[in-house]
Order: C-alpha cells, then sequence, then structure tokens
C-alpha cells in the first residue's frame, strides 16, 4: 500500500456504497477454491466457488523468499492482502490467509515476517499485526501481534499470541527477514521484533520467550533512536555444518547514542545468550537486509531511513567472519547507482548478486547484476531489460518503485522474481544480463497476486460493464471480463483519487455517477464524475461544489437528477448542471435513490430517515429512533423498498410505498454490517439478499437469502473469510447467487454458487 495513513482510513473508516450501494504459465490469472461451509449454530449453509476478479497485483509485496528444498516452491508477503504460496507445477501464487475472521481481531490479516522450515516444506511462521508504532499522534489501532504456525503449507495455522505489536504496514517493512529457522535444529525458531529484541522458540512456535541476552537498548524506544523498526533480520550462520552463530541486523546507525547495527551471538539455541556488536561494522545507517552467500560470507545492505519511502542512500558490504564470528574482514561494495532497497544472492551459482533501487523516482527504480560478488555490474532493469505487462495492462511496461523485495530461484540462477509497489515482475533469463543481453521481466510473476484495497462496487444489470469499482492508489477499473484484468487499464485520470461513491442510473445502467476521494495527494480536480459509457471514460459534473469530495452520491431512477453527499459539507442536488443545497437534511447523510420512482431520494444521518419527493431539492423525516449506526441501502424492482443494516441489532425493511415508508426490524440477523442485492432465483421475482453479519448469534460471515431476509444461508466457509472482512459487498443481477466482495487488501473477490 503506496500509504500508511491511507491504509489505516480504508481499514477503520465506514464506507457508504450505495451499490445501489455501492508461454510461460498457462493458468488461471484466478485462484479458485472449493469448501463446504461449517454449521455453527444450526444455520443452514450452502456450498460455494471462490475466485478473485483479475486485477493482478496492485499493491506492496516487500518480500519474496524461495524453498531452499522445494525447486519452484515460494512464499509472498504483502503489507495489506496477506501471505500467498507460489505453486511449483503451475507458478501461480495462492493466498495462505483467506481462513483469518476479521472478527475480532482484525489485524492478523497480513505477516509482518515470514519464516520457512528448510527441511520441512510445509511448515510456515507467519509474524502477524498491522501497526507497532502509532499512525497519527499516539493514536494506535490495533492491539499484540501474534505468530501464526502451519504444518500444512498454509492451510490451517495455530495462533500463538504474542506481547508486543508487529507492524505489516509499517515504516521498515520492506528489510527482512525477521523470521529465521535453525537449519540444523529446526524446532529452534528466531524472530526479531521492532521493540522487544529478539524472541526465540524451542518447540517449532508453540511458545515464544524473549531471548534475554540480546541487549535491551538495540530495540528501546527512546527519542534518540533513528528507527522504530527494531530488529529487522536474524540470520543462522553455519560452518562444517554446524550452527556457529546467529547474526541479528538491527535498523540503528551505531551513531551517538544510537545503537549499533549488527549484533552476533555463538550461543546459538540458548535463550540466555550474550549477543555482542560486531567489531569494525560501519556506522551511520541502518540495516535492511543480511544474506549469506554460498561463500560463506554476509553480504549486508544499509540505507539511510528505513523506507520503503524516504530513503536517499545506500551502502553495501561484504563481511567475511574470523574464528571468533565477532570480528572479520569489511569489504565495502561500490554500487553503480540507487539508493538500493533489495538484496539477493544465488546459492547455485557463486558471485552471482542482484541488487535493486528503492525510491528513485526519476527515472524509476532498477536492477543491476553481477557475477563476481559485487566487482562488476551490469544493469538489468530501467536499461538492459525488457517488460511485459500484459497480464495486468494497469502496470505500463517499464519499472515500478518500492523494489525491496527480490529473489534468486536458489535451483535456476536464471529465475528471479521482484516485488514491487504495485506488482511482481518475473524472468527466466537472468544470466543473460551478464553477458549484457536483455532480460525479459513480465508481470506473469504476479498472477493469483490481488492486492488491492476496494472501497466502493458496482455491478451494473445490463451492459457491456460487468462491473466498475473504486480503490486505493489505482483510481478505479471498469471491468468487461471478470476473468482478465481490464484491457484499458486503470481510471488513470483520478489515480491516486478515488470514486468513494458510485450509483448507476436504473433505466440507463451504463450511465455512472462518483464521488471522488483524494488518494495520499491533493487531487486537483472536480470532486463529482459522471460516464455514460458503463465507467470506461469520465467527465466531470458542470458546476462545482467547494468540498475536498468524497461521500455518496445518488442518480434517481431517470437519470434526470443527482444527489451528492460529501464528506465536509452539506448535501448537494442538481441535474447534471450547477449544484445547488438542499434542505431539511443534515450534512454529509447517506444517500440512495429509489430504484422504481423518478425523483425520489432516501437519507440516512444519526438514526434518522429522510425523503425527498423534488429531486433531491428538499428533505422531511420519514422516520425517527432508528440504529444511529445503520447504513442505508435501496433495493431495485419496487418503489419504497428501503433497507437499513445495523451491526448493533440487524436489518430493517420497509415494503410500504415511498409516500409512506417505515422500517420494520427482520428476526433473522442479529447484526448487519453489509447487505447487497443480487438477481432472484430461477421462478422467482424476490431479488436475493446478501448478508455480512450474524445470524442465530453465528460469528460475522456472508449469507444469503431468496425470501426477503426472512431467513438465511451461509455462503462463505471457514477458509474463506478474507482477513479484515469486506469494505463493500454486492450482488450480481443477471446471475443468480453470484456476489462481489470487496476487501481491503485482497483485491475482488468473486462468489458462485456450486452447480
Amino acid at each position: 500500500m503506496k500509504s500508511k495513513a491511507i491504509a489505516a482510513l480504508l481499514t477503520f473508516s465506514v464506507v457508504s456504497s450505495l451499490l445501489v450501494a455501492q508461454s510461460r504459465p498457462q493458468a488461471p490469472t484466478t485462484h479458485e477454491s472449493h469448501a463446504k461451509p461449517s454449521n455453527p449454530a444450526g444455520v443452514k449453509v450452502c456450498p460455494y466457488r471462490w475466485s478473485n476478479v483479475a486485477i493482478v497485483g496492485g499493491g506492496y509485496v516487500p518480500a519474496i523468499i524461495f524453498h531452499p528444498k522445494v525447486q519452484g516452491l515460494a512464499f509472498a508477503r504483502t503489507d495489506i492482502g496477506g501471505a500467498y504460496r507460489r505453486d511449483p507445477a503451475t507458478r501461480v501464487w495462492r493466498p495462505i490467509m483467506d481462513g483469518l475472521n476479521p472478527s475480532p481481531i482484525w489485524w492478523y490479516s497480513s505477516p509482518e515476517a515470514i519464516g520457512l522450515d528448510p527441511k520441512d516444506p510445509k511448515r510456515v511462521y507467519l509474524a502477524v499485526g498491522y501497526y507497532a508504532s502509532p499512525i497519527t499522534g499516539s493514536i494506535n489501532w490495533d492491539g499484540n501481534g501474534a505468530m501464526m504456525v502451519s504444518s500444512d503449507g498454509g492451510k490451517t495455522y495455530k495462533t500463538v499470541p504474542l506481547p508486543f505489536r508487529n507492524g505489516s504496514n509499517d515504516n521498515g517493512r520492506g528489510g527482512g527477514e525477521r523470521i529465521s529457522v535453525d537449519p540444523n535444529h529446526t524446532s529452534n525458531v528466531y524472530f526479531g521484533t521492532r521493540n522487544a529484541g529478539v524472541y526465540f522458540s524451542t518447540d517449532y512456535g508453540a511458545s515464544w520467550n524473549a531471548m534475554t541476552g540480546f541487549p535491551p537498548s538495540a530495540t528501546m524506544s527512546n527519542t534518540n533512536r533513528s528507527s522504530d523498526a527494531g530488529v529487522v533480520t536474524v540470520t543462522p550462520y553455519v560452518s562444517n555444518s554446524s550452527t556457529a552463530a546467529v547474526y541479528a541486523g538491527v535498523s540503528a546507525t551505531g551513531a551517538g547514542s544510537d545503537a549499533m547495527g549488527l549484533y552476533v551471538t555463538t550461543d546459538p539455541g540458548n535463550i540466555a545468550a550474550t549477543w555482542a556488536t560486531v567489531q569494525g561494522q560501519p556506522t551511520g545507517m541502518l540495516v535492511q537486509h543480511v544474506v549469506v552467500g554460498p561463500n560463506n560470507k554476509l553480504y549486508i545492505n544499509y540505507t539511510d531511513h528505513e523506507g520503503p519511502e524516504g530513503i536517499g542512500s545506500s551502502q553495501l558490504w561484504e563481511f567475511t567472519p574470523d574464528f571468533s564470528y565477532k570480528a572479520g574482514q569489511w569489504r565495502q561494495i561500490t554500487l553503480p547507482g540507487g539508493p538500493v532497497g533489495g538484496l539477493a544472492l544465488s546459492q547455485s551459482m557463486s558471485g552471482l548478486m542482484l541488487v535493486s533501487t528503492v525510491d528513485r523516482y526519476n527515472p524509476a527504480d532498477t536492477r543491476w547484476l553481477s557475477g563476481d560478488y559485487g566487482k562488476t555490474w551490469h544493469e538489468v532493469g530501467e536499461n538492459g531489460a525488457t517488460y511485459d505487462s500484459s497480464p495486468s495492462p494497469f502496470i505500463h511496461n517499464g519499472s515500478q518503485n518500492w523494489e525491496s523485495g527480490i529473489a534468486i530461484d536458489p535451483f535456476n540462477p536464471a529465475h528471479a522474481i521482484y516485488g514491487t509497489g504495485g506488482t511482481v515482475y518475473e524472468t527466466y533469463n537472468l544470466t543473460d544480463g551478464l553477458n549484457d543481453r536483455t532480460v525479459k521481466w513480465s508481470t506473469e510473476g504476479a498472477l493469483g497476486i490481488e492486492e488491492t484495497s476496494i472501497v466502493s462496487l458496482l455491478a451494473p444489470p445490463s451492459g457491456q460493464t460487468l462491473l466498475v469499482t473504486g480503490l486505493g492508489d489505482w483510481g478505479g477499473f471498469a471491468f468487461t471480463d471478470l476473468k482478465k484484468s481490464p484491457a484499458q487499464g486503470n481510471f488513470t485520470s483520478l489515480a491516486p483519487a478515488f470514486p468513494s461513491g458510485l450509483d448507476y442510473v436504473q433505466n440507463s445502467p451504463k450511465t455512472i455517477v462518483a464521488s471522488i476521494t483524494p488518494g495520499w495527494k491533493e487531487y486537483p480536480g472536480p470532486k463529482a464524475q459522471i460516464s455514460t459509457n458503463g465507467g470506461m471514460n469520465w467527465t466531470n459534473f458542470a458546476g462545482s461544489v467547494k468540498t475536498r469530495g468524497g461521500g455518496t452520491i445518488a442518480a434517481s431512477a431517470d437519470g434526470k437528477s443527482f444527489v451528492w453527499a460529501p464528506d465536509d459539507t452539506g448535501v448537494q442536488y442538481g441535474s447534471g448542471g450547477n449544484w445547488s443545497p438542499s434542505s431539511g437534511i443534515p450534512g454529509q447523510a447517506q444517500i440512495a435513490s429509489d430504484r422504481a420512482a423518478a425523483g425520489i431520494f432516501y437519507g440516512f444521518s444519526h438514526g434518522t430517515l429522510f425523503v425527498s419527493r423534488d429531486g433531491g431539492q428538499s428533505y422531511s423525516v420519514a422516520q425517527s429512533g432508528l440504529p444511529v449506526d445503520g447504513r442505508l441501502y435501496v433495493r431495485p424492482g419496487i418503489q419504497g423498498d428501503v433497507w437499513l443494516a445495523s451491526q448493533s441489532t440487524g436489518i430493517y425493511h420497509s415494503t410500504n410505498n415511498a409516500t409512506q415508508i417505515q422500517l420494520m426490524k427482520l428476526d433473522s440477523a442479529s447484526s448487519a454490517e453489509l447487505l447487497a442485492f443480487g438477481a432472484p432465483p430461477s421462478g422467482s421475482k424476490v431479488p436475493t439478499v446478501f448478508l455480512w453479519g450474524k445470524v442465530d448469534n453465528s460469528p460475522v460471515e456472508l449469507f444469503r437469502s431468496t425470501d426477503n431476509g426472512e431467513t438465511f444461508t451461509r455462503i462463505n466457509d471457514d477458509l474463506h473469510q478474507w482477513g479484515v472482512g469486506p469494505h463493500v459487498i454486492v450482488g450480481d443481477m443477471r446471475r443468480f447467487g453470484v456476489v462481489y466482495i470487496g476487501t481491503n487488501g485482497r483485491g475482488i473477490i468473486m462468489g458462485e454458487p456450486q452447480p
């Protein structure tokens, strides 16, 4: 994710969706999986097939790790979208954290570090937790982290709570790797923390304790620290087939009162082992990566900032330990450019080293390759390479930024993968670069990874466009094929701003309106826009409103009137020309249009339902005393078919016409966070209702109703709960039972009933 603050905003804000709410591998771009839902509390269940709507990539991939003993097997971690396992046969990434339920601990949904057992490819360690340091001021959004341990390759986990926070989306997330397994005693596992030193397990991660001999000053919180990233890497060192030492790299400069950057213990496996600073080490910069080459020398990447943003300079050093492991010979490797923030070495081809830059924006980031441990270099990035981004057309051919996670296949030195702030590139001819031949990179390396934060979703009931979305960083997409990333790319005129509200004209669904929220930088354009071709192109509404934008927006059924409720000003109405203030309704209210009667709009604010019968010009109170946490929805097909979802109390529904709205509570759900509507089943005219909430005191799950919400059937399963959970859900009005889920970090999930 480009911005820590934006990720926090998308995670914790309530986004009102109007949906109306709102060849190398010949492999699919999406991962399909099937599982039978469990049946807690006697809730009816229905099996579904789950896959991703294809965007392909979209977010920051800080680390990629190949397994040292299984050819083609690799793991990747993202900052907000969980972790992935690369299938050696198909070369497609598979999500391995979709089984996490967001309630009550949502921050377990992404890993700060991955650890692999070199002898058992099915044993995987994930250190989870979003934020270890405050996002703004002294505010901490989450709680303590955990270590998740899998013995089946990431299908299931045992969760071990930890007494400190982790930071998958904090500064310093591009360093690492923090978890390491002793290759000779694989029950011994080390974890470098941000503020609690080095933690250690002797029982395959079942329990964890602090290594008491590690100096507290190395990660102690104090105003003199140059970084909050803590221990970014722990590296066992093998000599004569035995683990002789363990090195810990700290994000510290060693200058003034700051801690040193590199520590070592020669007593592996002892929780009380004494750690010493490595003698002769450079000072003034922060450790990012420590890699042991096949020559048994340590290669250490230093930067002037923990990153991934803000790095301006870097150094690369080679360290040859002597018999004490606490001292040795240091050699600075001259870098051909920088700043370098990614480092990889081949374990099967001596001398082969690949480095990548970060935060080099003009020109873009690049990579350099060496065949002699950095004595000479060959550029294989901005120059000396070609790029194929056809699997993800929104990634325009060429380099990206934040290239901190790079890896060389330990079995094939010509095969390398690197992650960026927006995708994953892969090559199978890396070593051609040693002879200055062109290296070919492709985003086929990202197939299966879907890491976008979805803010709004819309599924028009007819027309070429099947799905429209607004999302962080990229603006949005309009899909005409759900299995392929859109050929026209993203909404480049908006990005990094995005539509926080979307609606279509019921009688002409190719006409879509959007309210625009600025992203991680100010968006200068108008904050309300319209498309007349299904989201393929956007134009500004005439007139302007003094606002930063955002909020909800709605179109009347005939497309002759529009209502917009920006985030920071009063509700506005218009007919496509100038906007004018509405009366009788509070600012920032949720807005929705009647899907059958033209000119009728509804609003909801602080427990009160409002109705307008004059195109949004004026409103009157229709009902008060409703739940203050309600979210407003209107179902297509019948005039006055108004719904309210309340997380605290459940579902409310009115079946009266628009002249006399009266919402009544349904008994079927105890909690309703999100609602959506889809096509009715065969033989019925009643649209399907989808619910993300609780039924009969169940956990928060996804349900479906075909009887106006009187009863619900669970449709997701224990392997598909998607971490932080949905921001928004929308039903497909063309195909019965199909539902789309907009997640915070796992892109768009599509659910289809199993035949």
